[in-house]
């Protein structure tokens, strides 16, 4: 007699690393979008630095700041989109030998291999959430340099951070001349 299936069970088993399978995909597409943003914005700032007569002057400054800023933030969403995408995989992984060990109960190593994946795949999204998160920080950065030559338009503590940005480059514009 053939062995039943029991596929309500395999769907149950299954049903929880989809949904981290969903969710991750989500969160990838959204930084996908953030990246191709600013791609963008790194384009514009380059350009408007290239068209820039005065090369010593605070914003053609505060614009060569704003290039390394963006490269290191699309540095870092490289980073987390990459390790989203082995996440996935080992949220498939999970899947795929979650249905091995419904299909083959008798075997007691599937559901350690099963673990494995789920615990490396949720470490694994933990990581590139804590990436996009450093990503995130160093966007108040580009604030304060994005907007170096207007007083008074931060919070307190960024104007603080900009007063301290200008005059640094104060002093590197005086003893460059």
């Amino acid at each position: 007699m053939a062995a039943q299936i029991d596929v309500a069970k395999l769907v149950g088993a299954a049903s929880a690393p989809v949904a981290l399978i969903i969710a991750t995909s989500i969160f990838l597409s959204n930084l996908g979008a953030k990246y191709a943003m600013l791609g963008g914005n790194f384009r514009e700032v380059s350009n408007e630095y290239r068209k820039a007569e005065d090369k010593g002057g605070l914003r053609a400054h505060s614009l060569q700041q704003q290039m390394g800023l963006y490269s290191r933030r699309l540095r870092l969403l490289m980073k987390a989109t990459f390790w989203l995408a082995i996440s996935i995989l080992c949220f498939i992984a999970t899947v795929l030998f979650t249905s091995i060990s419904v299909l083959m109960p008798s075997l007691s190593f599937w559901p350690w291999v099963t673990a494995a994946f789920s615990i490396v795949g949720m470490l694994i999204l933990a990581g590139a959430v804590g990436i996009e998160m450093v990503e995130n920080h160093c966007a108040k950065e580009g604030l304060v340099l994005e907007t170096a030559e207007f007083p008074n338009v931060l919070p307190s503590g960024l104007e603080k951070q900009k007063s301290q940005y200008r005059n640094a480059a104060e002093r590197e514009q005086k003893r460059a001349a």
